[in-house]
Order: structure tokens, then C-alpha cells, then sequence
């Protein structure tokens, strides 16, 4: 009789198959496009050139996102990789061209994680100083950033499973906060009969055209995140078959999301 072993059991750091399913990769590139920034951190510079039609430029963004997130999702689904882009276009061209994939994805990587916990300082400052005015600083915005990093860190280390129960947990705290928000804000329109749809027609941008696509920058950048869904291809239950499907879905569920929070 034979015995079989995965990688996983000879090397407790190679990485684990069949560790996620299809909640554990949508959470993932979820986590990475941050619901909650995309509100907290690009809805200003969204409105400040496109107004009131905000919302019409997530949609526009998603729109424009697709095409991208099928060719992830297809060739994902022909080379299942944790290399993803850099596998690919190392097999396609040579190893060359991949290594300079792998260099761009690793600074993308790099600028996200440096800039989440900046953001989340200053947010933390701003709670901080609703309770305790005058008394916030850099110190406490160094605070935060530290915190954050730890969490985050807890949350990586043991694992990708841990990691994608983490990844779902923050996720839903941050979409539920954001949702009690635009809540509140939907019922205190409604008492004053100010609901209207005109914010899904670009044609309401407060700068015409050229506000749209300003805003337009933003609203795509609020995407940037979903091909990290196809680095744990390797790590996911039938990943030929989840990770395309998990791709389209994350941008849809969150370009639809964003949309209709920003209205």
C-alpha cells in the first residue's frame, strides 16, 4: 500500500492545497480591494471631480475593470498558479519579462501595504480626538499604524486559512459600519424627500466631462487588489473552477456595493 503525501506535510512552510474554498478566495481579493477604503479613501477625490455622479462612476469603473478581471479569470483557469501574472507571462515570452512582472507586482504589493495602515492612522486619530480633543499627534497616529500592522500580522502568519478567516471577519465589520453609514444617511434623505436616481447618469458630473474622468482615476484605482485572488490559486479546492468565477464576482459584488454606498 502506498502512502500520499502533499507538500504541506513534508514542509510545513510550503503552501497548503486545498486550504480555501470559494468563501476563502473571494474574502482574500475582497480584503485587498478594502470595501471600506474604497469609501473612506477614494469617495473624495471620486466627488471632487464628478460630484454628484459618483455613483455612475463606480459603475463606469466596473464597466471598465471587467475585461481585465476575465482575462485573469481566464487564464487562471488554463495555469492555476501562486505566480500568477508572472508565471503566466514567463511562459508565454521568456523568464525575463516575468521576473519584471514579479518586480511591478512586488511594488504594487509593497505601496499597498505601506499605505493602508498610513490611512488607517489618520482615521485613528480623527476617533481619538472625538474623545479626547488636543491630545492627538504623530504619536498616536504611529500608534495606529502599529496596530494595524500587528493585527494584520496575527492574522498572516499562521497561514492562508487563518488568514482568509481574518480577511472575511474585517470584511464584513468594515461593509457592515459602512452600510449602518449610508443607512442612516438613505433615512435622513427620506425624511426630507430627497431621494433621486440622477447620480447614476455621468451627465450630472459638477465638472462635465473632464470631472468624470477625473474622478474616473479613483474609481479605478478602487479595483486595483482583485488579481491577488489568483495568487492562492495553489492553495484553493478546484482552483480551475473557483478562481475564475470568485475573479468576476469579488469586482462585481464590490463595483455594485461602492456604487450604491457613494449614492
Amino acid at each position: 500500500m502506498g502512502l500520499s503525501v502533499n507538500s504541506s506535510q513534508l514542509n510545513p512552510n510550503a503552501l497548503k492545497a486545498g486550504a480555501l474554498g470559494a468563501l476563502g478566495a473571494t474574502a482574500l481579493g475582497v480584503a485587498m480591494m478594502a470595501p471600506a477604503l474604497g469609501i473612506y479613501a477614494n469617495l473624495g477625490p471620486v466627488s471632487a471631480g464628478a460630484g454628484k455622479a459618483s455613483p455612475s462612476v463606480f459603475l463606469i469603473a466596473l464597466v471598465c475593470t471587467i475585461p481585465t478581471a476575465i482575462s485573469y479569470a481566464l487564464l487562471s483557469r488554463e495555469v492555476p498558479s501562486a505566480g500568477s501574472a508572472y508565471t503566466w507571462l514567463s511562459e508565454a515570452t521568456t523568464p525575463f519579462f516575468g521576473v519584471w512582472m514579479g518586480l511591478l507586482l512586488v511594488s504594487t504589493y509593497f505601496i499597498a501595504v505601506i499605505l493602508q495602515p498610513i490611512l488607517f492612522g489618520l482615521f485613528f486619530n480623527e476617533l481619538l480626538a472625538s474623545f479626547f480633543p488636543g491630545q492627538i499627534g504623530y504619536g498616536t497616529w504611529m500608534l495606529g499604524i502599529l496596530i494595524s500592522t500587528l493585527v494584520v500580522a496575527l492574522f498572516a502568519y499562521p497561514g492562508i486559512d487563518i488568514s482568509a478567516r481574518g480577511s472575511i471577519a474585517v470584511t464584513v465589520f468594515g461593509m457592515v459600519v459602512i452600510s449602518a453609514l449610508a443607512c442612516t444617511i438613505l433615512i435622513l434623505e427620506l425624511r426630507h424627500g430627497h431621494i433621486d436616481f440622477e447620480s447614476f447618469n455621468p451627465a450630472t458630473s459638477v465638472h462635465g466631462n473632464k470631472g468624470f474622468f477625473e474622478g474616473l482615476i479613483f474609481g479605478l484605482l478602487s479595483f486595483v487588489g482583485f488579481s491577488v485572488i489568483t495568487t492562492a490559486a495553489e492553495e484553493t479546492h478546484s482552483p480551475r473552477s473557483i478562481i475564475p468565477r470568485v475573479v468576476i464576482l469579488a469586482c462585481v459584488l464590490l463595483g455594485i456595493f461602492w456604487a450604491v454606498v457613494a449614492w
